[in-house]
């Protein structure tokens, strides 16, 4: 019956055998496409990630820029309150923070004594201007630890539960918090 209506002959094998072809073409040309948009995305992805890698590393190499000076400012010798002034301004820096203190350890008083401070009201100056072992300063923590301290969350720190301490950070806008006890050459604090 499909003989005789003209279905099977050489025209119409031809013609089926195009549009065959060009089904599988565009098959071809659709997947063709989509490979080159999945490569086009890796590498405006790759391409971000390179930017920010250099910028990561522009960052690193000013902070290591800025320890150098500060490595200047610690072998020349003179005005202590100089070289607070330069340790401090390069911890804010690399930290990226708008708030630091600097204390030291009298073994004597066995408590920590501000040496230097930034971002800091005078409230908050007097809190932490002689802070003793006992305090639930985060400082103190660090200094029974030996090691630093972090507190990513004033409000959840169970240590600053009730304290002045978290009042003041609260009050000054600090949120996150850290302390890094620093041991000399010989292994004093």
């Amino acid at each position: 019956a499909g003989e005789q209506a003209g279905l099977y002959d050489l025209a119409f094998g031809t013609a089926s055998r195009t549009l065959a072809e060009i089904a599988l073409l565009l098959i071809l040309l659709s997947w063709t496409a989509s490979a080159i948009s999945r490569q086009s995305d890796a590498r405006e992805y790759a391409e971000g990630e390179l930017r920010e890698s250099q910028r990561q590393l522009r960052m690193d190499l000013e902070d290591s820029q800025l320890l150098q000076r500060v490595s200047a400012e610690i072998i020349r010798e003179g005005d202590e309150q100089s070289l607070y002034d330069t340790i401090i301004d390069a911890t804010i820096a690399i930290m990226q923070s708008q708030h630091a203190s600097m204390q030291i350890f009298d073994p004597d008083s066995r408590e920590l004594k501000l040496l230097n401070v930034r971002g800091f009201d005078d409230h908050a100056k007097a809190l932490w201007r002689s802070v003793s072992l006992d305090s639930s300063a985060i400082c103190s923590q660090a200094l029974k630890t030996g090691e630093h301290v972090t507190v990513s969350d004033v409000n959840a720190s169970d240590f600053l539960t009730g304290s002045d301490d978290r009042k003041v950070f609260l009050q000054l806008g600090v949120r996150a918090i850290q302390s890094t006890p620093l041991y000399s050459r010989t292994g004093e604090l």
